[in-house]
């Protein structure tokens, strides 16, 4: 467990590094344009996807453990030759007919119509058989493929950075691909293992999977294309999309800065401590609505915590910025977005509602409302999307920045109102809950005016973040932004699974 932990770990600071090492090293233009390309191309992916991995984690494991390997293979396979045949055909009526598009033209046009439909096939056969080789509970052997993928790649980069002194659009994009394509051989090897280890316990099933297998192929579909509907409506709010929004109003530095933020925020969300937590807790709620409680106050209790704790954190790094944004920007991107950190600051800010939908969205799925959840959350985007694109069109980077959690406002005043939202009700009227929003509202202004005193001396950087985080974590405290009978609760909830104390 520590192992796989670590792998996470470093996987994620790498994750944040590559980002880094573009920013630094690509001319401002290739860089907007390599952002801009790989954002279609994971919208595109996505759309293709046809709820693929819903479907997989729901019914692959469900052969796995009646030793049925050879239908779980075969649906793997069917899955994954779907996912990529509809992520093609996507992109080359996408390259075909909608090259002119103004939000995804302009992405599109940077390479040639047959690398942009390369590229989305190469992403979309990795991503489909990392997902079937996560549905074989395969997370170790997936963690470390990514991270050696990751290493591979960052070294790449260093390499050419020592050789020319810059990275160019081609060479970014020839890494890129060599790295994808090299992640799908190792994750399609990886699912194969799991032939021979059941071969050789002697659990492997040779019968039709049709005959054997039980799957209901109508219950299959009704997962996949639930899932897909949710993602569809999400997505014009979320990162692919609004970057290529941005790409639409702002020009190339602002892009480019946006960009880079916004990517930064968005890897760094996996080190918030909800998110870290997230699986437990969803897997424990999952086992305890076996037994019929669909409402469970501990769970709620606990993603109400935790999404609390993530406030802290978030404003914690609002803090850093508010403190020493410009020496933070010069390490990472030696001042080529300075005037851009009241962007940075907002994105950060960004992760509040974030978590508050990973909250959600873990709460209804836990208790069975998938599809009420589904249907609010496309709700929510069509009446998100035009507030955010009106952001954009009037104050830019700024605005998409400042207006990008809209939909999940809007999401959860949705399913506060409904009938049957009762987990909604109970993660957002929770009484500690705008205790501690108040708190930490509170804490904020207390620390804006000591660190802008403590700058008017002068003293600028790692002195005043120190100042700031010290002003920021004796008040939140002090004013009792936690219990420790509630963080006792959390680890006693995340052990549950591992102990089968539901």
């Amino acid at each position: 467990m520590l192992g796989f932990a670590a792998t996470r770990i470093l996987t994620g600071m790498l994750g944040l590094f590559v980002p880094i090492v573009l920013a630094r090293n690509m001319a401002l233009q290739a860089y907007a344009d390599y952002v801009l390309l790989l954002s279609a191309v994971m919208l595109l992916v996505i759309v293709g996807s046809l709820g693929y991995d819903r479907g997989a984690f729901r019914f692959i494991p469900v052969l796995q453990a009646s030793g049925q390997i050879l239908p779980a293979l075969r649906l793997g396979a069917e899955l994954v030759v779907l996912r990529v045949v509809a992520s093609v055909c996507l992109a080359i009526g996408i390259v075909s007919f909608g090259g002119k598009a103004p939000i995804l033209g302009a992405a599109i046009s940077t390479v040639s119509p047959e690398l942009f439909v390369g590229i989305i096939a190469v992403i979309a056969i990795t991503e489909g058989l990392t997902v079937t080789a996560s549905a074989f509970a395969l997370h170790r052997i997936v963690a470390s493929v990514g991270l050696l993928i990751l290493i591979g790649r960052t070294c790449a980069f260093a390499g050419l950075v020592l050789i020319d002194e810059a990275l160019t659009l081609d060479r970014v994009i020839s890494v890129t691909l060599w790295t994808e394509s090299f992640q799908g051989l190792m994750m399609s090897l990886a699912t194969l293992s799991v032939l021979r280890t059941h071969r050789s316990a002697k659990r492997l099933e040779l019968t039709d999977p049709s005959s054997r297998s039980g799957i209901d192929r109508g219950t299959l579909l009704n997962c996949c294309t639930s899932a897909w509907g949710a993602y569809l409506s999400s997505l014009p709010t979320q990162g692919p999309a609004l970057r290529l929004l941005v790409g639409v109003f702002a020009d190339t530095p602002t892009v480019a800065a946006f960009a880079f933020f916004q990517q930064l925020a968005d890897r760094a969300k996996v080190f918030l401590p909800l998110q870290l937590v997230l699986p437990n807790i969803e897997t424990t709620l999952s086992a305890r609505r076996l037994t019929h409680a669909r409402g469970d106050a501990s769970g709620l209790q606990a993603l109400t915590v935790m999404t609390r704790i993530n406030l802290l954190v978030v404003s914690a790094a609002f803090v850093a910025l508010v403190a020493a944004g410009p020496e933070i920007e010069h390490l990472l991107t030696a001042d080529r977005f300075k005037q851009y950190l009241p962007i940075a600051a907002l994105l950060v800010m960004q992760l509040i509602p974030s978590s508050i939908e990973s909250a959600l969205w873990t709460a209804y799925n836990a208790a069975g409302d998938a599809i009420l959840l589904n249907r609010a959350s496309m709700f929510s985007s069509f009446l998100a999307f035009p507030i955010v694109v009106a952001a954009a069109a009037l104050a830019g980077a700024t605005g998409v920045a400042a207006l990008a959690g809209i939909r999940v406002v809007i999401l959860a005043i949705v399913l506060f109102h409904q009938e049957d939202g009762e987990p909604a009700r109970s993660l957002l009227t929770c009484p500690r809950g705008a205790h501690s929003i108040s708190i930490v509202l509170i804490s904020l202004g207390m620390t804006f005016w000591s660190v802008l005193a403590f700058q008017q001396t002068g003293l600028n950087g790692l002195p005043s973040l120190l100042l700031g985080w010290i002003v920021f974590g004796v008040s939140t405290f002090w004013f009792d932004f936690a219990q420790l009978r509630e963080l006792q609760a959390i680890v006693l909830l995340v052990n549950a699974r591992r102990n089968q104390r539901f």
